[in-house]
């Protein structure tokens, strides 16, 4: 009995998850299919790979990650499996499992296997059978050819310096939380128990790490570090991102005394 687990942008209006869940049912009947997400934006890779990063390495060893969006691909380009923390990774060669991982994983395939003449779904006709061979015991080689290099993304990174962090909103969940990428581990090795202000949208600031959302009254702003490990900015009972009209690659800086 295999774990497969789904991160797509497919959406769950249309009948697409259906159709790629019953392709992994018919080939494997026991699976247990695991949805991450199917709300990512449109082949916003960097979405992708903040879910998929926060969450995989719950999982117990051999699960097996579909990742499905952004899945064009030429003739230099490969459909991927690779492998991380003895976990499996099903998706395309488009910089994504370079940003989950912040570098290479443990072992790069190409994926040789084929949905067919005309493939329009490869999530589908290729992942979700790549997964399925994986899950009823076959062996990789027989699927895949083993390759040294795949494409590489870089995210935005904390610039620090003795007194001050600057960092950038990664991402707003559908709370409308605002994440930051400064983590709890970065903010106090920086601060070393100093006092600070922290500055966003317009100079607004903030001095205050609360323990939870609740910390603050109805509607106003905390900034607390998630569940993840990072920053995040958000309003009690309100969407943050919306009303304070901050976006994603908006700077915010904390400076420390």
């Amino acid at each position: 009995m295999a774990i497969i687990t789904l991160t797509t942008d497919l959406g769950l209006k249309d009948y697409y998850v259906g159709a790629l869940k019953a392709e992994i049912l018919r080939n494997h009947r026991e699976a247990i299919i695991v949805d991450i997400t199917h709300q990512v934006d449109p082949f916003d890779i960097f979405q992708a790979a903040f879910a998929l990063q926060n969450c995989y390495q719950s999982f117990p060893e051999d699960t097996i990650h579909i990742v499905g969006l952004d899945t064009g691909k030429n003739p230099e380009s490969y459909y991927l499996l690779v492998k991380k923390d003895n976990q499996y990774f099903l998706g395309p060669d488009n910089g994504l499992f370079t940003i989950v991982f912040s570098g290479m994983p443990d072992e790069i395939h190409a994926l040789t296997i084929s949905g067919g003449k005309e493939v329009t779904f490869p999530t589908k006709d290729v992942f979700a059978k790549a997964a399925c061979h994986i899950a009823n015991g076959g062996d990789i080689s027989e699927i895949s050819e083993p390759i040294e290099k795949i494409m590489e993304k870089n995210v935005l990174q904390p610039v620090i310096s003795e007194s001050v962090i600057q960092g950038n909103v990664i991402y707003i969940d559908s709370f409308q939380n605002i994440i930051v990428n400064i983590d709890r581990d970065l903010f106090e090795r920086v601060g070393q128990g100093r006092t600070f202000t922290i500055y966003y949208h317009k100079k607004e600031t903030i001095d205050k790490i609360s323990h939870n959302y609740n910390d603050v009254p109805e509607g106003e702003v905390a900034c607390l570090f998630g569940s993840a490990g990072y920053m995040e900015i958000a309003l009690n009972k309100s969407a943050a991102g919306n009303l304070l009209g901050m976006e994603i690659g908006e700077q915010i800086q904390v400076e420390f005394s």
